[in-house]
């Protein structure tokens, strides 16, 4: 097995498992859950964990702007600001700079975009803020989850549950789901959102050391998007049960208040 935790060939054709006992095509254990946080600064929020991976979305609006000039007559503005805790990293630090949050803001902000409704907001600001406590890999994935449900738990009109997965190449001819850090320190990755009842895809990113051929940015495309799939179903299950307990309290309430 590589020292390193990253994806050994000979390790996979012995134990038939990757480093951390996973299959080829097993992603890490997802938890979601919503309705975190809630104060008149926080709208909507939504926690994601994905194996060692742990992620906080917030989701302020709509809101007024604060100065006129920023307002869109036909649409609402998205926002989007993402921080990693300064003890975010998992493994061997090999340098002293932290990681920088803007990319992972303008991909949360790609993704969300074309899914969010915003002509129902016109002239109105939504602002999502994006907090990565733990980032053992797939970090931007679950980000751009946990964002999307925390717009869902906010009320915020969108075309679907947004969904999104990474699977990476580590060596050539072979693909994983939901690569961790380790494995996806060598090879290529890509991180894909889209919309599952659609079919639709609305971002992308693929990083990694070597060039790919056409069929096999392809192949990896559709395993993507069959991970995102399979990753849509749960967030739909947890925010549908989340919208259920909602409805359970708000009619316990109303029945004791009757009773009053």
């Amino acid at each position: 097995m590589a020292q390193d935790g990253a994806f050994d060939e000979d390790w996979f054709e012995l134990f038939g498992a990757r480093g951390d006992g996973r299959g080829l095509d097993e992603p890490r254990r997802l938890a979601v859950q919503l309705g975190t946080a809630r104060s008149r600064h926080v709208d909507g929020s939504c926690d994601v964990a994905q194996g060692l991976t742990r992620v906080s979305a917030h989701a302020q609006g709509p809101r007024e702007h604060e100065r006129r000039s920023d307002e869109k007559h036909d649409r609402c503005v998205l926002e989007v600001a993402a921080t990693y805790a300064p003890f975010a990293s998992v493994g061997a630090r090999t340098g002293a700079r932290r990681q920088d949050g803007r990319d992972l803001e303008n991909a949360v902000r790609n993704a969300l975009a074309p899914a969010l409704m915003a002509e129902r907001y016109p002239r109105a600001l939504i602002k999502i803020h994006v907090l990565v406590t733990c980032d053992d890999g797939g970090a931007t994935s679950a980000a751009i989850n946990a964002a999307g449900l925390a717009l869902v738990d906010a009320g915020i009109f969108l075309r679907g549950v947004v969904a999104a997965a990474r699977v990476g190449a580590p060596v050539a001819a072979t693909t994983l789901v939901d690569p961790n850090r380790a494995e996806a320190r060598h090879g290529v990755a890509l991180d894909l959102a889209c919309l599952p009842c659609f079919g639709e895809v609305l971002w992308t990113d693929l990083t990694g050391e070597r060039p790919l051929q056409p069929d096999a940015y392809d192949s990896l495309i559709a395993r993507a998007l069959d991970a995102a799939a399979k990753v849509g179903e749960q967030l739909a299950t947890a925010a549908r049960d989340h919208v259920a307990r909602l409805d359970a309290v708000r009619e316990a309430s109303l029945e004791a208040a009757v009773a009053r």
